[in-house]
């Protein structure tokens, strides 16, 4: 997970977060040393001198995390749209488990879904009720579509939904409004594709 982004820290989240050794010592925890991966989450994390638990809000141990999608196809028998991708089959009801993944896990986190429907939106899901910040990831590259957490000035906006068992962020390929720039479309409906977490 991350470690909160205000309020109580301690060394025991610091120690839960990025491991490390008893007694907790916080010059374990540099930013780029072994324990601290020198990511967007960490940078006010600092890699020398002083340190303090405040620098430590919103860390986390989360890195970048590569994975190969074997394409399955999934077709709403009320909507008729295929959805392609892969789905673990618990996130809704009737929907079965299709696609694979190479590794199910980025971090410590098992990830649920990514799938995508035509031309029509990209959406993952992650394990567990996790915040929309970058300490969770900053975005993702499919195919080598790019796909940021927060939309990007001009862009359509990214909707992100959490619930006490999954977190998702869905990435419209289509704005009917036409007032914004959509992402891009990603248009594979067989094989494998590659998706990096960021």
């Amino acid at each position: 997970m991350a470690l909160p982004i205000s309020g109580a820290i301690s060394f025991t989240d610091i120690q839960t977060e990025f491991g490390g050794t008893n007694p907790i010592g916080l010059n374990e925890y540099y930013r780029g040393g072994g324990l601290v991966p020198n990511t967007p989450a960490n940078t006010s994390i600092p890699t020398t001198g002083a340190i303090s638990l405040s620098d430590f809000y919103g860390g986390s141990v989360l890195t970048i995390s590569t994975h190969t999608v074997t394409i399955g196809t999934y077709t709403s028998g009320t909507k008729g749209i295929p959805s392609y991708g892969y789905d673990d089959g618990t996130i809704t009801s009737g929907i079965p488990t299709y696609g694979s993944l190479d590794d199910y896990t980025y971090g410590s986190i098992t990830i649920r879904g990514i799938y995508w429907s035509g031309n029509i939106a990209i959406k993952l899901v992650l394990d567990g009720a996790l915040s929309n910040s970058d300490s969770v990831f900053t975005g993702i590259v499919i195919d080598g579509n790019t796909y940021p957490r927060t939309a990007p000035p001009g862009y359509m906006a990214v909707t992100y939904e959490q619930t006490p068992d999954y977190t998702s962020w869905h990435w419209p390929f289509v704005d009917l409004s036409e007032t914004s720039t959509p992402y891009p479309n990603l248009s594979a409906t067989s094989g494998t594709v590659i998706m990096t977490i960021e």
